[in-house]
């Protein structure tokens, strides 16, 4: 899966959002200093935990940017609420800590391409071929979690797939469960939840294609351009070679 094909479309918008980068000064601090400090926020586990030791998928993508530029890695751990102040006073250099890209922010902050789609898949029993996408869930049973994303676009395909029916249930795992047991057809469920439950139950697998779009990228200060397109030529190495898939599915997979 490419996981840096999802949002051609915001590289594009990035253009006309960011405008002119060609701010050298903290890429040349970074490569000077040899020291890149990664504002993170280790609660948010598998991509970053600070339990028995930093570890998760952010971490190692971090660690995987460091060999790239040639430098170490120093880890600066914020609450969540805190990551964007931080890298706005320069307490850190980027920030890597499983954020999504937020159109709002961008009078800030920049974002490099996506490395990850935290949005919403179909999941499916291993043995089941003939529905992969929602158009396919004609006369089906979807379950979903209650006020989730994934309950919103099943109500949304209920438009356009006739006698689909949904089934609400209080947790991810609930929802899951019951197209593990073969109540339900389907069910739709963000990437991180359904990666980790398919890991701890056999027979589950995700439809290749997302249902919804919801990114994570690194962000840098507005005005580093030339460590954000450092970053973005990075990211793209590190897909082309698979080591960006091997990082997530050591942990999701």
């Amino acid at each position: 899966m490419n996981q840096l094909g999802w949002l051609a479309w915001l590289c594009l918008i990035g253009i006309a959002l960011f405008g002119c980068r060609g701010d050298n000064q903290t890429l040349d601090r970074i490569q000077a200093d040899g020291v890149i400090r990664v504002g993170l926020d280790p609660t948010f586990p598998p991509f970053e935990n600070g339990d028995g030791g930093l570890h998760g998928i952010d971490v190692d993508l971090a660690e995987a940017i460091g060999r790239e530029l040639g430098v170490r890695v120093e880890f600066v751990l914020f609450g969540y609420d805190g990551l964007y102040d931080a890298l706005q006073i320069g307490r850190c250099d980027i920030l890597l800590s499983a954020l999504i890209v937020d159109v709002t922010k961008t009078k800030d902050f920049s974002y490099s391409e996506p490395y990850f789609n935290a949005g919403q898949f179909l999941v499916l029993r291993e043995d089941q071929n003939e529905a992969t996408e929602l158009a396919d869930f004609e006369g089906k049973t979807l379950s979903v979690e209650t006020g989730s994303a994934g309950h919103v676009a099943a109500i949304s395909a209920q438009n356009r797939v006739r006698d689909l029916v949904i089934k609400t249930f209080p947790t991810p795992d609930d929802a899951m469960w019951t197209v593990l047991q073969g109540e339900t057809d389907g069910a739709i469920i963000d990437q991180v939840n359904a990666k980790l439950y398919a890991q701890a139950h056999s027979g589950l697998v995700l439809a290749p294609n997302p249902v919804t779009v919801e990114p994570y990228a690194i962000v840098t200060r507005k005005d580093d351009g030339a460590l954000q397109r450092e970053l973005d030529r990075i990211l793209v190495g590190l897909e082309q070679s698979g080591e960006l898939n091997s990082i997530v599915s050591r942990w999701l997979d």
